[in-house]
């Protein structure tokens, strides 16, 4: 792990103090496609982490509990990805996600760990973004009696029938993975590890169909 983070945040740290000083506009494009890379290659080697603690260990205990607001914390992804040119849909638009529901509301706060929550639901967040084919995502939050329920749905060509439970499976990768662009095809562990932290918090997250291949992701948090 340390000896393939260490010199990829090396890699980042100077490739940002070139950047700083680099005037030439070609060289400084290929310093950000460099630093682009690095980060997204640390990105993975936290993801790993995680996926081997979630075998090992209990994450929620490991990493602590507070209060969560998941209206402001889905407001602040969303601000993340749009601020990113990197995320387009298959049709290499930019997304655009709408939020609807308790946004910023005291009845979207759950208790459980931050990062942890906020990693679940990227993975999921983001791959929706990156298997739309017009970047159109919608994010619905509500309230049960007692539960809190996040909803994401994006405008691709959906999940093949009996592959509910497959996309959830540690590697597992769908048919339409090489439509994706480089960078963007990931491992197979985003789903697998979303999953993880959400039943470590004594919740659910589920495919549910609505119509043949469209559905949504549903998250289910006490």
């Amino acid at each position: 792990d340390h000896e393939l983070r260490t010199p990829l945040s090396v890699i980042d740290g100077y490739t940002s103090l070139l950047k700083e000083g680099e005037s030439s506009t070609e060289t400084g494009d290929l310093l950000t496609i460099i630093q682009r890379h690095a980060t997204i290659a640390v990105g993975a080697m936290d993801k790993i982490e995680l996926v081997l603690q979630s075998s090992t260990e209990p994450l929620v205990e490991k990493h602590g509990t507070v209060d969560v607001d998941l209206g402001a914390m889905i407001k602040s992804m969303v601000a993340e990805i749009n601020s990113d040119d990197s995320f387009l849909s298959l049709n290499g638009r930019k997304p655009e996600i709408s939020v609807v529901g308790s946004h910023g509301e005291a009845s979207a706060v759950v208790v459980g760990g931050a990062n942890l929550l906020k990693r679940a639901l990227w993975e999921v967040m983001v791959n929706a973004v990156t298997h739309s084919t017009n970047g159109k995502i919608k994010v619905v939050i509500y309230r049960t009696e007692d539960t809190l329920v996040v909803e994401v749905e994006d405008d691709g060509k959906g999940i093949p029938l009996g592959h509910d439970e497959l996309i959830f499976l540690k590697f597992f990768q769908g048919a339409n993975v090489q439509q994706l662009k480089r960078g963007h095809r990931g491992m197979g562990l985003g789903l697998y590890l979303a999953r993880r932290i959400i039943e470590q918090h004594m919740g659910r997250l589920l495919f549910v169909r609505k119509a043949q291949s469209v559905g949504v992701f549903r998250f289910i948090l006490p």
